[in-house]
């Protein structure tokens, strides 16, 4: 940390780092608190000093869901202070030209929202990959992944639904204070571009929700193709192992002897035929008397 920029950065402060604040900048534990918190909700205090609160997303580190941070922007004097409890680094990879302090937070409030779209962008693939994978999947992995990612989804509709708010505030407290009309219009921007990523969220959360069932449902519709083929080896093995163990009882052929051995096996056939068919009555009767009882 340089103490002598015009940007102080705290990440994950200590606490030796909270009391240097606290002295300096007349910070209280609340509001560094509040930035820590994610789940503290987007807003703007200026009715002493400056304090505001955005959530922004986190990297995507190539799993099924997306971390949503806060981080507060404090306005004291020439200088802007950034408390969050979360490791970014694009102060470090971005070099800002700033007429003023509002403009930094402008700025950032920017690159969060295209960082939202591109996070929209990536679910949307994911959600291809996972629906092409799940086609010809019986497992329930993939349909945790996409709750997972519809969850997701619905966080990201929170969060900027409340940064749109926290914007509108923003907009009424750069009139209020005489802001030049360039930085007005970016508010104006920044509510139109938040508002596309909202609706493009909600977009995404609803055909995710619509579609859950009817994923669930291919994985079922698998499951009973696979069943529907261990059927049919089934049935094609039963005959086979029914005339075997018929043709394999010496016991049979000792008690009807070797004169009587075509008799006693049609005989026989004949009996496990009526067997069959009386069962097969026995078992109808009973279905039908269940739809009865249904009705």
């Amino acid at each position: 940390m340089e103490e002598n920029g015009d940007i102080l950065v705290f990440i994950k402060p200590t606490l030796e780092e909270k009391n240097f604040i606290k002295e300096n900048f007349d910070i209280s534990d609340h509001d560094i608190s509040s930035s820590l918190d994610e789940e503290e909700l987007p807003r703007l205090d200026d009715e002493e000093k400056f304090f505001f609160i955005w959530k922004y997303p986190g990297n995507f580190m190539n799993k099924s869901d997306f971390e949503i941070s806060s981080i507060g922007f404090f306005v004291r004097y020439t200088k802007i202070i950034l408390i969050t409890d979360y490791n970014f680094d694009y102060f470090k990879i971005n070099k800002i030209k700033y007429k003023s302090s509002f403009d930094i937070i402008l700025r950032f409030m920017e690159f969060t929202i295209k960082h939202y779209g591109q996070h929209l962008k990536i679910t949307k693939a994911m959600s291809k990959e996972i629906e092409r994978k799940m086609n010809t999947s019986m497992e329930n992995k993939y349909l945790v992944q996409m709750f997972n990612l519809s969850e997701s989804l619905i966080y990201y509709q929170s969060s900027l639904a409340l940064n749109y708010d926290a914007i509108v505030k923003l907009h009424l407290y750069s009139k209020r204070n005489n802001f030049t009309e360039i930085t007005i219009n970016s508010l104006e921007n920044l509510k139109i571009e938040n508002e596309q990523a909202l609706k493009q969220a909600e977009i995404y959360s609803e055909v995710f929700s619509g579609l859950m069932d009817a994923r669930a449902s291919i994985v079922n519709n698998n499951m009973n193709q696979l069943m529907k083929k261990l059927t049919i080896i089934n049935i094609i093995f039963l005959p086979l192992n029914l005339i075997a163990g018929i043709f394999g009882m010496s016991e049979f052929t000792t008690l009807i002897g070797t004169h009587n051995i075509v008799i006693g096996y049609l005989l026989f056939f004949i009996g496990l035929a009526l067997t069959g068919i009386i069962t097969y009555k026995i078992l109808m009767k009973i279905e039908k008397r269940e739809k009865g009882k249904k009705k």
